[in-house]
């Protein structure tokens, strides 16, 4: 493996849309220490293995800068869900006072003042069944990519911890 620093020319994996400008694929990042890890020099007769320092300080900068970046995007998506939460409710106050002011024109006739505000109550339900339901998918897929992203950074760093405990070993090994 080369001894290059990851830039943000560097194709983005499994991403299908293009990174904001200047910014790598926090994802891609992983994969790639990962990938530095993976093909460090094993020792003879040994579990340690030797990786390019520099290499790896150079993609953990990149996620450094790249972490901010992913965490706005998924502010975004919460943003994005308060606000079709929000044009729901919305949608649901407008029908509710729309069903109102068509209850209070049919106020003559009893049957027809208690369908309107049958109606009414359905037309809330519905609307706020389809917020909550807006909602609920909006928290399940920030959850699902906070949730990935949680699960890359363990396995990250429990391997970067493996191997700083390994040359921290290697260190009081020698005279």
């Amino acid at each position: 493996m080369s001894a290059r620093g990851i830039s943000a020319s560097d194709p983005v994996a499994g991403s299908g849309t293009a990174p904001e400008p200047g910014a790598v694929d926090f994802m891609y990042l992983l994969d790639r220490l990962e990938e530095a890890l993976a093909e460090g020099s094993r020792l003879p007769l040994t579990a340690r293995t030797l990786v390019d320092e520099q290499e790896c300080l150079n993609i953990l900068d990149q996620m450094r800068i790249s972490l901010p970046i992913e965490m706005a995007h998924a502010r975004r998506i919460v943003a994005d869900q308060e606000t079709l939460l929000a044009q729901a409710r919305g949608e649901a106050d407008r029908l509710i006072r729309s069903a109102e002011t068509r209850a209070q024109r049919l106020t003559e006739d009893h049957a027809v003042v208690r369908a309107a505000q049958a109606r009414a109550l359905e037309l809330q339900d519905s609307a706020e069944a389809a917020a909550r339901q807006t909602r609920a998918e909006a928290e399940r897929y920030a959850q699902l990519v906070l949730g990935r992203v949680g699960e890359r950074l363990a396995r990250a760093l429990s391997t970067v911890n493996a191997g700083l405990r390994e040359l921290e070993d290697d260190d009081g090994e020698r005279p």
